[in-house]
């Protein structure tokens, strides 16, 4: 019984497109049968996300969408190997205990709670720039969180900081291109809808980290004013182990990262793609003599199921493309919704940024968000005459707000299964997703309509 909602709806959508849209190639409109019924999958039922989507890559080669050797090539694409690279050094980070090490350091000088939160919020914006998943943030923090509540014994700030970490975590990813696989994924696809609009990693971090910064400095004061405003400015005085001197293997892990985004940074400059710096710096990281790290125990902290449902998506976005559902789906949008006048750039970043920030609320997997937003809402839009690249990275930025509920991310369900007692409620996620919701909103409208154009990046496009 559980499943006739969903089955009812597949059965419907497969019925209104195999017969309603006359316009479509029979590969067009198998594409977009089979994208719709992932959709489906995704939204309504409890399946595995990676599971759906290779299924739908399946029905792909199984419709003549897409080839065989397509299929196949989807995993030896750039973004495929930089994925991995970037899961293989931040593996060799978590054991090197660097961020521990900074979070000790940090927190032996911290003299009120507020001061606490600011310091533990900075190290965890760091980890952004070089891991690129979020639920391999939160396990490398949780010690953290429960070191620190152990030591204070406060209910209050218990609460604050088992807010404070899934927040920062989720806020800051957006900040980074490597941040999250979502990232990724809404690059490949941009570069197979619109091939002459690239991010490259400079140019996310420069039109991207501010908005991250800002709203992890929001919800930072948000959760002290909310949540543990009686002891914010309550003295502090940690009892932490202090750290002794960094060990040769820690002198050079830290020196290959640096180099290794100071390269990513430098990418226009010396032609060498992500892909190929991301796989050097993996395979110096992993030398055991050196990082105290082998190949073998790196490669363990390789999300490969991430890594499937990114490739199976990508497949399923260049088919929107190449089969002609992308230009249908655009002018079926654009006869639905097409603002005019001077206010219309308002209403189309409204719109995009209100989606996105939501979507969570429906759709639990950033990836799956990304998958679904990006080829059937911002990159349609884009026909009405804005910069597809920068409807995208609205569309990504706004799907890192996933906080709103313990089931919304992996990383806040972490955190909320590991307090004491009662401590912690699903209404304190939703007391501050209601408070950060507006803020992150006004971030992003001004960003990409009064700041971006002046770096260049305008949201419109039109002659």
């Amino acid at each position: 019984m559980r499943h006739l909602p969903a089955l009812a709806a597949a059965t419907g959508i497969a019925a209104l497109i195999w017969f309603g849209t006359p316009g479509l190639t029979s590969a067009g409109r198998a594409t977009l049968l089979i994208f719709a019924l992932a959709m489906i999958g995704w939204v309504m039922t409890k399946a595995d996300d990676v599971t759906i989507a290779l299924a739908a890559a399946l029905a792909l080669v199984a419709a003549g969408a897409v080839t065989p050797s397509t299929f196949y090539m989807a995993l030896g694409s750039e973004l495929i190997w930089l994925m991995i690279a970037t899961f293989t050094i931040s593996e060799v980070l978590r054991h090197s205990t660097l961020a521990e090490r900074a979070a000790s350091y940090a927190l032996r000088r911290v003299r009120t709670v507020r001061g606490m939160f600011h310091a533990l919020a900075a190290i965890v914006f760091v980890t952004a720039f070089v891991m690129p998943s979020p639920s391999a943030r939160a396990a490398l923090f949780l010690p953290i969180y429960l070191a620190v509540t152990d030591l204070l014994k406060s209910a209050p700030i218990s609460k604050g900081l088992a807010l404070l970490f899934p927040s920062v975590i989720l806020l800051s990813s957006a900040g980074v291109l490597t941040g999250s696989g979502a990232h990724l994924l809404a690059l490949d696809l941009l570069s197979q809808a619109a091939p002459t609009e690239r991010i490259d990693y400079l140019q996310w971090l420069m039109l991207a980290l501010p908005i991250a910064l800002a709203s992890c400095l929001a919800a930072t004061e948000l959760i002290l004013w909310i949540f543990v405003r009686p002891s914010a400015q309550a003295p502090l005085a940690l009892e932490m182990p202090k750290p002794g001197r960094l060990s040769a293997s820690q002198w050079f892990v830290t020196l290959v990262i640096l180099i290794t985004v100071m390269a990513w940074v430098a990418t226009p400059w010396h032609g060498v793609s992500m892909g190929i710096v991301a796989i050097a710096a993996a395979v110096l990281l992993t030398q055991h003599q050196l990082s105290g790290v082998s190949m073998k125990t790196a490669v363990r902290g390789v999300e490969w199921t991430l890594v499937l449902f990114f490739a199976a998506t990508v497949l399923l976005g260049q088919a929107i493309v190449s089969s002609g559902a992308g230009k249908w789906l655009a002018d079926s949008l654009l006869g639905h919704w097409n603002p005019t006048g001077a206010l219309a750039p308002l209403a189309i970043a409204f719109g995009v940024s209100a989606v996105a920030l939501l979507s969570h609320l429906v759709v639990v997997s950033r990836s799956a968000r990304a998958a679904i937003l990006v080829p059937t809402f911002a990159l349609p839009l884009a026909d009405l005459g804005y910069s597809a690249s920068a409807l995208v990275l609205l569309t990504v930025i706004g799907t890192g707000f996933c906080q709103t509920l313990p089931i919304s991310s992996k990383t806040v369900t972490l955190f909320s299964q590991r307090t004491d007692g009662d401590a912690l409620q699903t209404a304190d996620f939703v007391r501050l997703a209601v408070a950060l919701l507006p803020v992150m909103l006004g971030l992003m409208l001004v960003f990409s309509l009064a700041i971006w154009p002046h770096l260049g990046f305008p949201l419109w496009d039109r002659e």
